[in-house]
């Protein structure tokens, strides 16, 4: 029995495969599955990606080494408060315009729909904090812009089925 926006009905076949991202078919059809560690069952860390527009990539050439220097200062002093130890930085096609992967969600259950909310908030939190930091310290992005995010957050790890093979 399944349950949709068209309300319950069954669905009978001689094979069912599990293409859900979070092994959903297999813990509902009572398969073994696992969850993160085996010692305390953690998932790696969520992520959201985001842009950033109108960057002056001559200036953050040359200021480029300094962005995680002062990043990790403000974390020392409590500043930051996201997880992530670095801010991870990488070019793209569009001129002016650099893809980050540097938010990091920590200790939430990517299986549990109330984490996954906080999970898409606290992200969300990150990117701002994020931006504001490289927006007021940094020339390159004096004239910068948020330009966007991912639709939703990154989930690296959930349930693991086991099957016969692992």
């Amino acid at each position: 029995e399944v349950t949709s926006k068209s309300g319950k009905f069954n669905i009978c076949a001689d094979y069912f495969i599990d293409a859900t991202g979070d092994a959903d078919l297999a813990k509902l059809a009572g398969f073994p599955f696992r969850l993160g560690r085996e010692t305390d069952n953690l998932c790696q860390p969520m992520t959201l990606c985001f842009r950033v527009a109108g960057v002056d990539l001559d200036l953050f050439s040359e200021e480029r080494n300094n962005i995680n220097k002062l990043y990790k200062e403000f974390k020392a002093d409590g500043k930051i408060k996201n997880h992530r130890e670095d801010v991870l930085i990488f070019g793209t096609l569009i001129d002016g315009v650099l893809h980050f992967n540097s938010t990091r969600i920590v200790k939430l259950n990517p299986t549990n729909t109330l984490d996954v909310t906080k999970a898409e908030i606290e992200a969300r939190e990150q990117v701002f904090e994020l931006f504001t930091f490289l927006h007021d310290n940094f020339k390159s992005f004096k004239n910068s812009t948020l330009l966007s995010s991912a639709a939703s957050i990154g989930i690296r790890e959930s349930r693991m089925i086991d099957g016969e093979y692992i």
